[in-house]
């Protein structure tokens, strides 16, 4: 929905700029800050090899993965990542035909992929930590939330649409 008028226009260059916003503190945060600091940071940087150049394969596309619902979420639900800024209404289209939460498988992949590039332990066991967390997040809030807010149409999407995508 694009709103006509100086307004409208205003009004949408509100919305991009918050969504740029989260999805730079959130997702920028949990898949690049905390990796590449946990890595030795810039400071640290590898050397280009053969692990760093396997790498980038799955970073970037996880971060393919986090933007595309971070443009959804913006274009279909008029919102933000944030919970404090969420969607109204429930977001299916793009990734989420695919799977529920595009934005965690993302973010598991490109951290995967910066434990490989830093070629860290670290960096692995945060991957796997932010995997667990994510999981549970779903798990214990999310999904009941959803269930709450969505009623019969989320059950209707979990029953064809899975959590992650794979089996």
């Amino acid at each position: 929905m694009i709103v006509e008028g100086s307004k409208g226009r205003s009004v949408e260059a509100w919305l991009i700029v918050k969504a740029a916003f989260f999805a730079a503190l959130l997702p920028g945060m949990i898949a690049a800050g905390i990796p590449i600091w946990l890595g030795g940071g810039f400071e640290r940087w590898p050397a280009v090899g053969t692990a760093q150049a396997a790498a980038l394969v799955p970073i970037v596309i996880g971060w393919i993965i986090i933007a595309w619902p971070v443009v959804e979420f913006t274009r279909h639900g008029r919102a933000t990542i944030a919970p404090i800024d969420a969607p109204k209404v429930l977001v299916m289209q793009g990734l989420y035909r695919y799977m529920r939460n595009p934005m965690y498988v993302g973010a598991v992949l490109a951290n995967l992929g910066w434990a490989l590039f830093f070629e860290s332990r670290s960096v692995l066991i945060y991957a796997l930590s932010v995997w667990l967390l994510h999981f549970a997040f779903v798990v214990l809030y999310e999904e009941p939330t959803l269930r709450r807010m969505f009623g019969q149409q989320y059950a209707d999407y979990c029953a064809r649409v899975r959590r992650w995508g794979i089996a």
